[in-house]
């Protein structure tokens, strides 16, 4: 795919993503805009990842990402 594309991919998904929140807040609820809590984390995303950061700065660009449940706390809902 590359490495543009991918970063191009990255950012399109990001903005999908910020665009289905507003959507689900007009056709729905507008307590679907809390969702948009998240833009200054994604905002945190687009730059190390548009920006072209290399090698380990990736992964603080990823890891800016906005993700539900965090992969890096423990769920209270998984069995011991």
């Amino acid at each position: 795919m590359g490495e543009s594309a991918t970063r191009l991919l990255y950012v399109a998904l990001l903005a999908v993503a910020l665009a289905c929140v507003a959507c689900l807040a007009v056709a729905f609820t507008p307590w679907a805009l809390l969702g948009l809590l998240a833009v200054p984390f994604a905002a945190r995303a687009y730059v190390a990842i548009a920006g072209g950061t290399t090698g380990l700065g990736l992964v603080s660009g990823v890891r800016a990402t906005p993700a539900w449940p965090s992969s890096s706390t423990p769920s209270a809902s998984r069995p011991a």
